[in-house]
C-alpha cells in the first residue's frame, strides 16, 4: 500500500488525517514541522507528502523545495500536495515553487 507523509502543525488535524488514511489501508508517517519532515525523509521514502503550507519554523514552501532537491538527487518521483486554510495564502507562493519545477 502507498506510504503517505503528513506534515501538519495542528495535532488534531495531523492525528485525524493519519487515522483516516490508515483506516483506508495506507501507511502514514506524521511530522509536526518542516524540520521533522526532512528528518523523516532520511529514512522513510513516501509515495506522497501532504503538507500544510503555513508551518512554524521552515515553511511548507521551503520544505517542499528541499524535498524537491532531495528527490531530484535520488531520481525518485514523489507527489506533494500543499494545503492552506488561511485566506492570505496567495497563488504567488505556489508560483515560487513552480520556478524550481515542483
Amino acid at each position: 500500500m502507498a506510504h503517505i507523509l503528513i506534515v501538519e502543525d495542528d495535532r488534531l488535524v495531523l492525528t485525524g488525517l493519519a487515522n483516516g488514511l490508515e483506516a483506508l489501508g495506507y501507511v502514514a508517517s506524521k511530522a509536526s514541522s518542516g524540520e521533522q519532515a526532512l528528518e523523516i525523509l532520511d529514512t522513510v521514502k513516501p509515495d506522497l507528502v501532504v503538507m500544510d503550507a503555513c508551518l512554524p519554523g521552515i515553511s511548507g514552501i521551503e520544505t517542499a523545495k528541499q524535498i524537491l532537491h532531495a528527490v531530484c538527487g535520488s531520481r525518485r518521483n514523489m507527489a506533494c500536495a500543499m494545503l492552506a486554510r488561511q485566506p492570505s495564502f496567495r497563488l504567488a507562493r505556489f508560483i515560487e515553487i513552480r520556478q524550481v519545477n515542483f
